[in-house]
């Protein structure tokens, strides 16, 4: 009778473990779908707005007021770009899971994160 116990205890050990192990998948699913869509919806569209506003400049004739403006659009956008990139790379730096990023600034293969919005 004592073994029927046993066996049972492990196989409750057993399937506890595997549904922490489909926990731990399901959140690297979540983890990889953020990450696309940060990169793919959200990143893209914002660098796309800051060549949008980079090109109107040309538009802008002599008025520094109107240029300053832009320009500081174009610099924020830029800022939010990386604070994105930079938040994406470290959802794939959680724990397990290899990426991230070094002191500073840049990926364990020393590729810097930039937005280039401006050329």
């Amino acid at each position: 009778m004592v073994m029927p116990a046993a066996a049972n205890g492990s196989a409750v050990l057993h399937h506890g473990s595997n549904g922490a192990a489909l926990r731990r998948t399901d959140v690297e699913l979540d983890r990889d779908r953020i990450e696309r869509d940060l990169h793919d919806i959200v990143v893209q569209r914002l660098f796309a707005t800051g060549l949008t506003l980079h090109n109107a400049l040309q538009f802008v004739g002599a008025n520094s007021e109107v240029t300053y403006r832009i320009d500081q659009a174009i610099e924020e956008l830029d800022r939010v770009v990386r604070e994105l990139r930079i938040t994406v790379f470290e959802l794939n730096a959680a724990p397990g899971r290899e990426g991230g990023l070094v002191a500073d600034g840049s990926t364990p293969t020393g590729e810097r994160l930039a937005a280039h919005v401006r050329t």
